[in-house]
């Protein structure tokens, strides 16, 4: 028995789209509102966030509950010779639940980094001038601010270890999490208070990952030179690996992405092809328009990974189509 359900077309310019990890919700950003769609494509007419006169930026789920962060900004001119562009970040918290807006104050330049922890009881926000504050973040979406932080440049990127791997989080709310900034710089802080440099990379970071299954960082730079930093017993981080990933298409650090497809699998895409390696068995695969993504024409592309059994010691992995 065939089940048909009406999908419908989503119209419009977004600039970032997320989808909730728990629920069938999708959020979507324009230049100056964030509207809310169900996994069918129905807009809620109701849900809409927009704050006056300010432009959207990042948008980020909580990991279990309907609560979205967004970041917001305006630009004023100063009176000084120079005519500087001062971006003022404001953060907001949207409870879905209660159709609720939360404003929270803690930043004076726009928010350029925004990050949960894995149980939502914390949040990161790091904007263009380096400052970092760490928030506190109750069931209905009421931040707190914990501590901050300042860092040399602009803050890039947020990653929280987690919590089977993280020996400081045992009878916490939250694991410690690594801090990256324009300049190269890697910190390692938490929430109540600590945060040192563990590392420097010598050009701009364009990804920033843990690999959970044996406590790794992974730093990948716009050379395409890929870092696996391991922790020692003693909280420290030390290099275990480097390489360059290699791709035959030309990469733009600009549209092109790097994220996790699966346990130890690695995913860049570049061009009109998509690269996968394992980091765990050290292969790697092609894939080639002609794991799930979208190309710049609005298709939507499936992959699924398969083993063939070539003989009795041997399997060989195939990537299809679906």
């Amino acid at each position: 028995m065939s089940t048909w359900s009406e999908i419908h077309t989503i119209e419009g310019q977004y600039n970032l789209a997320v989808w909730h990890s728990t629920f069938p919700v999708l959020a979507a950003s324009t230049e100056n509102k964030v509207e809310f769609f169900s996994a069918d494509g129905r807009k809620s007419e109701k849900a809409v966030i927009k704050k006056d006169g300010l432009k959207s930026g990042l948008i980020s789920w909580h990991p279990t509950k309907k609560l979205l962060a967004s970041s917001w900004s305006n630009g004023k001119s100063t009176e000084s010779p120079l005519f500087r562009l001062i971006l003022l970040g404001t953060l907001v918290i949207w409870n879905d639940s209660e159709q609720t807006l939360r404003e929270a104050i803690g930043h004076h330049s726009m928010i350029t980094c925004v990050a949960w922890s894995p149980l939502g009881q914390r949040l990161v926000t790091g904007d263009a001038d380096g400052e970092v504050v760490v928030w506190r973040c109750d069931i209905r979406g009421r931040l707190i601010s914990l501590c901050q932080y300042r860092l040399k440049s602009a803050i890039t990127h947020c990653v929280f270890r987690s919590l089977r791997n993280s020996e400081d989080s045992k009878g916490n709310e939250s694991p410690s999490f690594f801090l990256a900034s324009a300049n190269g710089s890697i910190c390692f802080a938490d929430d109540i208070g600590h945060c040192s440099e563990v590392v420097k990379i010598s050009s701009s970071i364009l990804a920033l990952l843990t690999l959970e299954s044996n406590d790794t960082l992974i730093v990948v730079n716009d050379e395409l030179l890929l870092n696996q930093f391991i922790f020692t017993p003693e909280g420290k981080i030390g290099q275990q690996t480097e390489f360059k990933l290699s791709t035959s298409a030309k990469f733009d650090k600009k549209v092109n992405q790097i994220c996790w497809v699966g346990n130890g699998l690695l995913a860049l895409s570049a061009g009109r092809n998509l690269k996968i390696w394992d980091l765990l068995t050290d292969d790697s695969f092609n894939l080639s328009i002609p794991v799930s993504c979208i190309t710049d024409s609005g298709n939507l592309l499936m992959w699924k990974k398969r083993w063939a059994v070539t003989d009795a010691t041997e399997k060989n992995i195939s990537w299809e189509v679906i």
